[in-house]
This record gives structure tokens, C-alpha cells and sequence, in this order.
């Protein structure tokens, strides 16, 4: 929030995208694309995330200018900036065909600098190499979602909330068989995090679905847990 007043900082539109793979490594499994941000990048510098970033005036077509937060319509800009900043940042030349949508994150309101992110989900396409920006981005690995989290429990790997929690709920999709099931009946979320404590150097996010009446029983709230040793997520 600004220091002269209560009025949180307007987020801007962006995209993300989550590329899958089956695991070169892990039997039956499947890996994500994580890439990592230079430590002097603006936004979660240091840390390991999905490619994306802001949807640019260029992303637009047509007559639709503004993107709510609200908006469940997944215009074609949303899905340009999706695909043209997984192309900038990682090489990658995804089809729009291939997108599920898998979730929409908010900055919380008590931050300086703020998001609000579509999220996606895609097969990575057949015989295309990662060729990192080296940038913006400076590497990026394959992982399983529990290879990525563990590496992160380890002090390897650095994760923003929004990257923890979609990592957590993909480490519990039983193999790579089962992942199409899941994106095609899975509920996306539109979460805005909230601080509801903080102290003794631990912090609690309440990240709840904002929009659950479509699947009551699928996503609805975690609870974020941050504390100096990392994070945990509580299902």
C-alpha cells in the first residue's frame, strides 16, 4: 500500500504459463518448467516461477481494452500475453489451442507492487528446446512439482506464493496419466490473498476462492503459512 494513504496499488494485467512434460527421471510422472528471475528483475527477483509476465497494449485486438479481475471471459489478449512472454522469456512457441486456465491470482492489497494473473496450464510442444532470455530470466530446470518442492524445502529453489501453492497441487496428481483428467475437470480458482496474522517473524495468507459455487467441493481456501524457514501450505 502507499505510505500516505489506505488506497491499495491498482495490480496490472499479466499472463503466466505452466508448461508440462512427461519425466525424463520419474516413472509415470511429469515435470514443469520453472525459470528463474535475475536478481534484478522489478517483481520476485530471485526467484523460480512459470513464464510470464504483463499483457501489453500489443496483446489487444479488436475493441476490448480493459481486463477485470472479475472477468471470466479469457479474451485473446489475455492468451496473446500468455504465449508472446512464454516466447520472450523461454523460446517457447505455444499454441493457443493447447491453454487450459488454471487459476487467477491478485497481488494482495497490502503490497507495493501488484498482480493480476491469469494462469494457464499447456503441454510443452513436441521437440522445442528452452532457450532462456538471460535476461530477465538466468536458468531454468525441469522438475516434477515434488522435485521443485522439495529443492525449495531444501534452500535451493525460491517460490511466490501463487508458483508454492500451484507446485503443491500438482505434486498430488497421482502420474503424468492423470494430469488431463485433472485439468479438464478442475475448478480454477480467483484467489486475492489476505494477511489474517502476523507476528514473530510469520506471516498467514488466507488465499480463498472468490468464485466456488460452480464445484463446491473442489478449491476453496489454503492457508498459507510463511515463517524464516519457508513456507507450508495447509489444503
Amino acid at each position: 500500500m502507499s505510505a500516505m494513504n489506505d488506497t491499495p496499488t491498482i495490480a496490472v494485467p499479466a499472463a503466466t504459463l505452466i508448461l508440462t512434460r512427461p519425466s525424463a527421471k520419474v516413472k509415470d510422472s511429469f515435470e514443469v518448467l520453472l525459470l528463474k528471475r535475475s536478481q534484478d528483475a522489478g517483481f520476485a527477483a530471485g526467484s523460480w516461477v512459470f513464464p510470464g509476465g504483463r499483457i501489453e497494449d500489443e496483446d489487444f485486438t479488436g475493441t476490448v481494452q480493459t481486463i477485470s479481475p472479475q472477468d471470466q471471459t479469457l479474451n485473446g489478449a489475455i492468451q496473446t500475453a500468455a504465449l508472446r512472454e512464454t516466447k520472450e522469456e523461454c523460446g517457447v512457441d505455444a499454441s493457443e489451442q493447447t491453454l487450459h486456465y488454471f487459476a487467477h491470482w491478485t497481488t494482495p492489497e497490502f503490497s507495493a507492487k501488484r498482480y493480476s494473473t491469469w494462469y494457464f496450464i499447456a503441454d510443452m510442444p513436441h521437440g522445442q528446446p528452452v532457450n532462456i532470455d538471460q535476461h530477465e530470466i538466468i536458468d531454468h530446470c525441469w522438475l516434477t512439482p515434488q522435485a521443485a518442492l522439495d529443492k525449495y524445502w531444501a534452500g535451493e529453489l525460491q517460490f511466490t506464493p501463487p508458483t508454492f501453492i500451484s507446485l503443491a497441487e500438482l505434486s498430488d496428481i497421482e502420474g503424468s496419466a492423470h494430469l488431463a483428467d485433472f485439468i479438464a475437470s478442475r475448478h480454477a480458482p480467483v484467489v486475492l490473498p489476505e494477511r489474517i496474522d502476523s507476528n514473530g517473524g510469520q506471516q498467514t495468507l488466507l488465499c480463498v476462492d472468490s468464485n466456488p459455487l460452480q464445484h463446491p467441493r473442489q478449491w476453496r481456501q489454503r492457508t498459507l503459512v510463511r515463517h524464516e524457514k519457508g513456507m507450508r501450505v495447509e489444503f
